[in-house]
């Protein structure tokens, strides 16, 4: 009974870790990034489209997310699942295939198992529907790995079967991401491990091994045929051709600096990710957030240490002195620089804050050589306090990065709900420039992807897919075209279609967490005291008659916007804002009282401004001296209204009475 539940351990292990990993937040983390775009051509074209989509640079991709859109739709919880299920799959996939290299080493295969599938230096499983690929990618590569060890270990029809399977799972997941091509090198390691054996030489190991070895070769050989030969590449970043091109020009300087990139990243994936992304990433997190990753963390370590002792044998124990330790040390070692080597050759980089994803197909060789490292250790509690160590720097991390998206989600969520109530409808051909509080805006469809899904969740164009609103990221050069009076190109990106018309720009901001979304009027814009520079810069240019004030409100959708903000003051800043857009100063003060009676006050002074035209217009004066001990708090707003007496707070049925009192309150010393 023992014998046969220890088997079923390190698969118990690897299900219940990875889930407290991995789900914590997955209900509260939504689209992010390029989840935009792939979710708005979903929804234009259907799942068809992914075709057309990732034709440019990563054909094979379409046969994942086409599928995947086909069955979740925009249902963003079974992305997370789906992804997460692939990601359990590459461990049981890595455990098998260890099994069979080191059948006696069954906790240090656990480990490497554990360590690979939580490991922290991959930190996009929070983006699960650009990463199915990616994702499902990594569990084919280590499936077609132990399926071709499997078939060198038995004999008779089943062994072509196997040799099949593994060389078309070789070829599928190559096809899904080119640069995991280095797991083919890693094949050829995987083989050599199986044949290792004192009483050969290195030599006739090697001969082993290469013969072995040879029906796979089809993998390689058929991808670089097709990918140099037959598929020509739109991106220059996935064209190897002409990396080449680009390395021969200069070979000696460009390989110095390869070969130090080479060095230098593999230190990050090797090491520096169990600790790094902690440290980058341990910023924002509440007491009692802090408290559940530390007891989720316990947790894990418990049940390690409960599991441990249905692995460990004495048969193990006699493995410890054949030197397995220093060959996972040199393997994981090789496997590192390998997996890492097609990254710099097309001259990326492994950043944690932003690229993370190049170091996943370095994790399997990041656990090995730890585990081998460790395993080293002869004293079992300071390897086992070390191994604990690192499980929980990996649950930490994850769980601060799932906290962070779920945070991102919240934001973008609120971002976008406010931008509902405030603008009923957009003028076709709309360009948005958007400042978010927390997220970087890297690419235009950070914004225009939400802003579709909302207003017109579908092309414009019968040809291409071409959306109804566009957007600008608001860069140094954009800023300079928008105050020059300047053009800026259409963007053609994966078969969307986008033209940008800086003649039809309207900004919106958030200045902080703590604000609420504002509209930028170019002809009186009303500034944050928190505003961006590059906000401030471009809301002259701003105009607010894109917004079609009469038109019937859009609800953006539950299972992407969730559902909607409980109705507080930034409810009321908004529907305020689109009364006075209206003309209905009545409706604007009305609004303003009730958020008074409430209780509701902004933290950004601001967001008066608009409650100050309704009274002045109105000539309430008791409403006016009420809110203008709020707003004097923020001197620059009390500058602000000083400066445009004349203009915004004041008009032809402004009685002098009012004038006299604005003037008192906010320009006197």
């Amino acid at each position: 009974m023992r014998k046969k539940l220890s088997n079923w351990i390190p698969f118990l292990l690897l299900l219940v870790i990875s889930a407290l990993v991995y789900l914590p937040f997955i209900q509260k983390i939504g689209l992010i990034n390029d989840d935009w775009y792939l979710i708005f051509a979903g929804k234009a074209g259907g799942a068809d489209i992914f075709s057309l989509v990732f034709s440019s640079d990563r054909p094979m991709r379409a046969f994942v997310m086409g599928p995947a859109y086909f069955l979740f739709g925009d249902n963003i919880l079974l992305y997370h699942l789906s992804g997460y299920f692939f990601r359990f799959l590459s461990g049981v996939c890595a455990y098998w295939l260890f099994q069979m290299i080191w059948p006696k080493n069954k906790s240090a295969n656990t480990w490497i198992a554990i360590l690979f599938v939580i490991y922290p230096g991959f930190l996009s499983q929070t983006n699960p529907i650009d990463y199915q690929s990616q994702l499902f990618s990594l569990f084919l590569a280590i499936l077609s790995i132990a399926l071709t060890i499997k078939a060198i270990l038995i004999s008779g029809w089943k062994k072509y079967i196997l040799l099949l399977s593994a060389i078309v799972t070789g070829i599928f997941y190559l096809g899904l991401v080119e640069y995991f091509f280095g797991f083919e090198l890693f094949r050829i390691i995987s083989i050599y491990l199986l044949n290792k054996d004192i009483k050969k030489s290195f030599t006739q190991t090697s001969f082993i091994s290469f013969k072995q070895w040879l029906p796979s070769a089809i993998i390689p050989a058929g991808f670089f045929f097709w990918r140099i030969i037959l598929f020509e590449s739109e991106r220059k970043a996935t064209d190897i051709g002409a990396q080449l091109q680009t390395i021969s020009a200069n070979p000696l300087l460009n390989g110095f600096w390869l070969a130090l990139a080479l060095f230098q990243d593999t230190i990050k994936a090797a090491f520096l990710a169990w600790g790094v992304p902690l440290y980058l990433f341990n910023t924002g997190l509440r007491v009692r957030d802090h408290l559940l990753s530390f007891g989720i963390a316990a947790l894990i370590i418990a049940l390690i240490v409960s599991g441990s002792k249905y692995l460990e044998s004495d048969k193990e124990a006699e493995t410890e002195e054949n030197g397995w330790q220093t060959a996972s040390i040199a393997a994981g070692l090789a496997s590192v620089i390998l997996s890492l080597f097609p990254v710099i050759f097309v001259n990326r980089r492994l950043i944690f804050e932003v690229y993370s994803r190049y170091a996943l197909a370095a994790s399997l060789g990041s656990a090995m050589l730890m585990v081998g490292l460790l395993y080293s250790i002869s004293n079992k509690k300071i390897r086992h306090s070390a191994l604990a160590f690192l499980v929980t720097i990996a649950t930490l991390t994850h769980f601060h990065n799932g906290a962070r998206a779920a945070e991102q989600t919240a934001s973008f969520r609120d971002f976008w709900w406010q931008v509902s109530w405030r603008a009923p409808e957009f003028q076709p051909e709309t360009t948005l420039a958007a400042n978010y509080p927390i997220t970087a805006i890297e690419e235009d469809y950070f914004v225009w992807g939400p802003a579709n899904l909302i207003y017109n969740p579908a092309s414009t164009d019968h040809q291409i897919i071409k959306p109804l609103i566009y957007a600008i990221v608001l860069n140094e050069n954009n800023l300079l075209d928008i105050m020059q009076g300047g053009e800026i190109k259409p963007i053609e990106r994966r078969g969307i279609l986008t033209q940008p018309n800086l003649d039809k720009l309207l900004v919106l901001s958030q200045p902080t967490q703590f604000s609420c979304v504002h509209f930028m009027d170019g002809k009186n814009p009303i500034i944050s005291a928190y505003e961006e520079t590059d906000i401030t810069s471009a809301a002259n240019y701003s105009d607010i008659d894109l917004i079609n004030v009469n038109a019937e409100a859009h609800t953006p959708p539950l299972s992407i916007f969730g559902a909607e903000p409980e109705h507080g003051w930034c409810y009321y800043f908004q529907t305020a804002s689109l009364a006075s857009q209206r003309g209905n100063w009545d409706h604007a003060a009305t609004l303003g009282n009730e958020a008074w009676n409430q209780g509701l006050r902004p933290t950004d002074k601001s967001e008066w401004l608009i409650f100050l035209k309704a009274y002045t217009r109105l000539n309430q004066f008791d409403e006016v001296v009420k809110i203008a001990k709020d707003i004097k708090k923020d001197p620059f707003q009390k500058y602000q209204v000083c400066k445009k007496l004349a203009t915004e707070f004041g008009n032809s049925d402004t009685t002098p009475e009012m004038q006299k009192l604005l003037n008192t309150i906010f320009c006197e010393k």
